[in-house]
């Protein structure tokens, strides 16, 4: 197959995978969000580690820096797989926004009342004011890029699902230096 077919089969596949992604987020949406699961225990080194190994490939292919730290040296008490497509999608955001050679910091530390945080921590220009105000809501989107990218403005969004189910929060700021932090707080 000639090097220009060949290209555009490679397109023709991405785009394809792009829709299918779509299609799954407005089918996700449409249910409500996440599907159900179990809260179960889990120990938080192995799963920041864990957490850390899903997300090194796409920040290094981003050309950011991952820190993960957890300052918990306990159980948590969550729903493990989607709260871990919660903290992926809020990571993917940290990278995407920041500058090429920056740093995102995921931390895991106990809160008030004995709530756990992650916290997620960039090195980009933050959020606009607008985007503070709607960011969590679903096929938002601080950029005009909408679904351009194969991103559709859902992953804040089922955050937010994620943590309210766990009686929780997801609190999105700028920082003082400049960058984003959103934290997801999930009572224990």
């Amino acid at each position: 197959m000639p090097d220009t077919q060949a290209r555009q089969v490679k397109q023709i596949r991405k785009s394809a995978e792009q829709a299918g992604s779509y299609l799954e987020a407005l089918d996700t949406a449409a249910q409500g969000g996440q599907p159900d699961e179990e809260k179960r225990l889990v120990d938080t080194q192995e799963y920041m580690q864990q957490l850390e190994e899903l997300a090194l490939p796409f920040a290094t292919a981003a050309g950011c820096v991952l820190q993960v730290q957890n300052s918990v040296p306990a159980q948590l008490f969550i729903e493990v797989q989607n709260v871990q497509r919660a903290l992926l999608n809020i990571i993917e955001n940290a990278v995407r926004y920041s500058p090429k050679g920056g740093t995102v910091q995921v931390v895991l530390q106990s809160g008030p009342q004995g709530s756990a945080e992650f916290i997620v921590r960039d090195q980009g220009l933050g959020f606009a004011p607008e985007a503070l105000a709607h960011a969590t809501e679903p096929f938002w989107r601080q950029d005009t890029a909408w679904g351009a990218d194969g991103h559709y403005g859902l992953g804040l969004a089922i955050a937010a699902e994620i943590a309210q189910r766990h009686g929780g929060a997801l609190q999105i700021g700028n920082l003082p230096q400049g960058g984003g932090e959103v934290r997801l707080i999930l009572p224990q």
